[in-house]
């Protein structure tokens, strides 16, 4: 499970975001060390780690939330505690999607009704894993 963690390494940077199946602006970036992430915008950063469920097709991930910079530490049995979702990152390992929202759900869609968030992110290549 380590190395699905060390292929997400990096800086991304979001290139589309789509909510509930419209299109948004977003100068959203992403990044992964070690299990733990940071998603930031011009507005807030949020950090915590991630877990993922492997046995999945597309993979599951989990991000356990601990810290806003807007609203301070996240206690644990918050709403506002994880999101969850799935993920697939291309053969190149350049472009990451992720779906967060209900799950079950094995596709990278959203519609008007179900309040689901789809990102592509591109990796910043100064910071690509070494191979």
């Amino acid at each position: 499970m380590k190395d699905l963690f060390k292929r997400l390494e990096g800086r991304w940077k979001v290139a589309s975001t789509e909510v509930s199946g419209r299109k948004i602006e977003s100068d959203e970036e992403w990044s992964f060390d070690n299990g733990n992430y940071t998603w930031s915008d011009s507005k807030r950063k949020l950090r915590g780690y991630a877990s993922i469920n492997y046995t999945w097709d597309p993979h599951q991930i989990y991000f356990h939330h601990e810290h806003s910079s807007v609203t301070g530490p996240i206690e644990t049995g918050d709403v506002r505690n994880w999101d969850s979702g799935i993920y697939k990152l291309s053969d190149d390992g350049e472009t990451l999607k992720v779906c967060l929202g209900q799950l079950p759900s094995k596709e990278f869609a959203t519609t008007k009704e179900d309040k689901r968030r789809l990102y592509v992110l591109k990796r910043v290549k100064a910071d690509a894993p070494a191979k």
